[in-house]
């Protein structure tokens, strides 16, 4: 809130001290880690990041207690139901890499 009220610039070090960003890496270098974190997310089933940015999102400015219940109940009861959830589960048991149906 200091930085965003009082409009002080930081270095990206401090950013990565404190927490405002993952990683810094070399401005050569940026284009490749961008395209790496997004083929690693892409890799992975459209329908499961959904319901798991719903949790985050949603659950940021609600009390702990509300929050916790709401994503219990989109794992209990929406994330399970999906294709890819019994896939991922699968993979692990068979450790092999699972094979998405984005359903």
């Amino acid at each position: 809130m200091e930085f965003l009220l009082t409009g002080e610039p930081i270095s990206a070090r401090t950013a990565l001290e404190i927490g405002l960003v993952n990683r810094v890496v070399p401005r050569a270098d940026l284009e490749a880690t961008v395209d790496a974190m997004v083929k690693r997310i892409t890799d992975e089933s459209g329908p499961v990041l959904q319901l798991l940015k719903r949790v985050i999102f949603h659950g940021t400015w609600m009390p702990f207690a509300e929050a916790l219940r709401r994503a219990q109940d989109i794992y209990l009861n929406q994330l399970f139901e999906l294709e890819d959830s019994q896939e991922g589960l699968r993979a692990l048991l068979e450790k092999r890499k699972p094979v998405w149906k984005n359903r």
